[in-house]
């Protein structure tokens, strides 16, 4: 009898594949092998893998291979994540960039393109997450401020004189801090304020004007009592911004005043005050006119007057009150030297000058500092410093406003 061999197959083979069970949305997709790490082959449904959505995919093996039916496996897609980073503030153009981290907050790695911010305009920079993170590129934007912004401020509206002034911003429109000079809005005059912003904000100095309508304004002038002696015009004196039409008053009752003429002769008093007032711009303007008798306008010659500044002055070319008057300064027997300092409302030295005299040497008006020599100096509020020595030997200072008017 013939010897014959019975093969024993073990029980149905499980096929294994080598899979990734999961992958990134929207990467490559794996490709679903028709053959299995034990040699079984058969077909796969569906037959490519979703890179989009998570799903289950089922091998069939082909007939006769002594393997299971069917095996599933299962997928899972994971979201991108965007990265996010720290916000960057804006910068001032030239100023410091920051570095960019090579980290996002979600410990995501990469690189940036480009690789270095830009300190001298806007620019927009893309991250790109190391490969096989599941992170999606992202980009920010950098702001590059201009070096050279203007703060801006609300108009404030115009104020009677001697009323309630409003209070200075502490911020621009915009946001920017900073300080004031003059601190405190001056309720006498109409001012100039200059806005100094506080370093680290791209923004430059600027300034704001608060009218200050009606304004209460001191004149001086002096007189002569002889007789012959011409009467004086008061209206004059005064600034050339005050309106015609108003109510002339003497104040001390001199007798001397017609409308707004003054006649001096034979008076015997120093000094008379008299007051102008008028209606201008919906507020009260009040000039008040303080005159002097002055032995130098008479041609007397005098023992040595005491020095007297006069804080305003309208070199408008109407032939009066011209100058920056120093009364007696020019008295070079009785003061032998001087020196006489203007500031404008920055603190910029706008004339200097030594023996001052009130005639050929005198403050008229215009620059004669360390820019814009020559220029016509604008209405507003400056700051006088003179110094004078006697013939005793001493060094007298006198210092405070000066108010030019056009």
């Amino acid at each position: 009898m013939a010897n014959s061999t019975l093969t024993v197959i073990a029980g149905p083979t499980i096929a294994t594949f080598n899979l990734p069970l999961t992958i990134c949305h929207g990467s490559e997709s794996p490709i679903l092998p028709t053959t299995s790490v034990e040699g079984i082959t058969g077909t796969w449904l569906p037959s490519t893998v979703d890179n989009m959505t998570s799903g289950t995919y089922v091998f069939s093996p082909n007939p006769d291979q002594c393997a299971t039916e069917s095996v599933t496996i299962a997928i899972e897609v994971t979201p991108l994540t965007t990265p996010t980073f720290k916000t960057i503030n804006a910068i001032c153009e030239g100023g410091t960039a920051p570095e960019l981290t090579l980290i996002s907050i979600e410990g995501i790695t990469g690189t940036w393109l480009p690789a270095v911010i830009d300190n001298t305009t806007t620019g927009t920079y893309t991250f790109t997450p190391d490969p096989g993170q599941c992170a999606s590129p992202t980009t920010i934007t950098v702001v590059v401020d201009p070096a050279e912004f203007i703060p801006t401020f609300d108009v404030i509206a115009p104020i009677c004189a001697g009323s309630s002034a409003a209070t200075l911003p502490e911020s621009s429109n915009e946001g920017i801090t900073g300080t004031w000079f003059p601190a405190v809005i001056n309720n006498m005059m109409t001012t100039t304020y200059s806005f100094t912003p506080d370093p680290g904000q791209c923004a430059i100095p600027t300034s704001l004007e608060v009218v200050v309508n009606g304004q209460m304004i001191d004149v001086f002038g002096v007189f002569c009592n002889q007789p012959g002696v011409e009467p004086i015009d008061l209206a004059l004196l005064l600034p050339g911004d005050i309106a015609e039409g108003g109510q002339w008053t003497d104040v001390d009752n001199s007798g001397a005043l017609n409308n707004s003429v003054f006649s001096p002769e034979g008076l015997t008093g120093s000094s008379y005050t008299f007051e102008y007032t008028v209606m201008q711009d919906g507020c009260v303007t009040t000039a008040t006119v303080e005159m002097t008798f002055s032995q130098d306008e008479c041609g007397i010659v005098l023992p040595c007057g005491s020095v007297a500044v006069y804080n305003a002055f309208s070199p408008n070319n109407d032939g009066v009150n011209e100058v920056f008057m120093i009364e007696n300064l020019q008295q070079f027997d009785c003061y032998p030297t001087n020196i006489v300092r203007i500031y404008n409302r920055y603190g910029v030295l706008v004339y200097e000058a030594k023996q001052y005299d009130n005639d050929g040497t005198s403050f008229k008006g215009i620059s004669e500092g360390r820019a814009n020599v020559g220029d016509e100096l604008p209405t507003g509020t400056y700051f006088y410093v003179v110094q004078y020595t006697t013939t005793e030997g001493s060094t007298v200072s006198l210092d405070g406003y000066l108010y030019l008017s056009r």
